[in-house]
């Protein structure tokens, strides 16, 4: 095992420094009451989305040393993707992430912008490269 590689065994998102942020840097909660949209979120609420979240983020990381030596490749017309990322990618999809901070009439979850940057901060960690998939 290369040095790298031991050193980077794993991903653990750093879930206190992400509520530490919200709650006391950014205040999150009073500002979410203000705004009628987001008035009903708590900050309970908000922290079970950020570890459901950081539950998944590492699932990312396990493809990436799948995704790392094969990367994509165009075989007979058709982009092939590396093993594991169509199927984290339909998890990601069925677990209705795409859709955090959307409308809900546009079938959305409407949950603040804030915790969908804290999602793609620990996707973008896990794996880069697998998400540059869902964007």
């Amino acid at each position: 095992m290369s040095a790298q590689a031991s050193i980077c065994s794993h991903y653990q998102p750093p879930l206190q420094d992400i509520r530490f942020v919200q709650q006391h840097w950014l205040g999150a909660e009073a500002d979410w009451r203000r705004m009628p949209a987001h008035e009903a979120l708590d900050q309970e609420t908000a922290d079970m989305v950020v570890e459901a979240a950081g539950a998944f983020a590492p699932t990312c990381w396990r493809r990436s040393t799948a995704g790392r030596p094969a990367g994509c490749r165009l075989e007979e017309g058709r982009v092939r993707t590396p093993d594991g990322f169509p199927e984290a990618y339909a998890a990601f999809v069925e677990a209705g992430w795409p859709a955090l901070a959307c409308a809900p009439e546009a079938g959305g979850q409407g949950l603040p912008q804030l915790l969908d940057a804290a999602l793609h901060e620990m996707l973008a960690s896990a794996n880069h490269g697998w998400t540059m998939y869902p964007g």
